[in-house]
């Protein structure tokens, strides 16, 4: 049942990380929740701008389920986490599809995955979810929503 899960949610996944987005702040402080999709904003201070055909990358929280999941630039990834106590978030091993794409999406995956595997807090603000590596934010997501194209 679990793997039955976990593919349909992939597949949801796959099929949302290419749609147009529409950033839905809303200035209250949020908790990490299911129904919200994060695209990225900035990896490591680098504000990042995604190109019309590009996959964008984002990451979706199972809190129930304490699974993470989302697009990486090219591939798919998922993996488990933990929430010790508010603020601080603990990832378990994090996998993702293989799939090929040109160099500089492969270059965002991969320096996007690393960053990610080193996590270890996070906070929600104004509709911005900042992933941190001590205290030093590492990660910034905009809240969205999809719509069909």
């Amino acid at each position: 049942m679990r793997k039955i899960i976990v593919l349909a949610f992939t597949a949801m996944l796959f099929m949302t990380c290419c749609k147009s987005s529409k950033n839905t702040a809303n200035g209250v402080q949020e908790n990490l929740d299911v129904n919200t999709v994060w695209v990225l904003k900035t990896l490591k201070n680098k504000t990042m701008a995604f190109g019309e055909n590009d996959r964008i990358v984002t990451i979706n929280f199972n809190p129930e389920a304490r699974q993470i999941s989302g697009c990486s630039g090219c591939n798919t990834y998922f993996g488990t986490y933990n929430e010790p106590k508010k603020g601080k978030l603990v990832f378990e091993p994090i996998v993702a599809t293989k799939m090929a794409c040109p160099q500089s999406m492969m270059d965002t995956e991969r320096s996007y995955l690393s960053t990610l595997r080193k996590v270890n807090g996070y906070n929600i603000t104004d509709g911005l979810l900042n992933l941190l590596q001590d205290e030093t934010v590492v990660l910034s997501f905009e809240k969205q929503t999809y719509t069909e194209e």
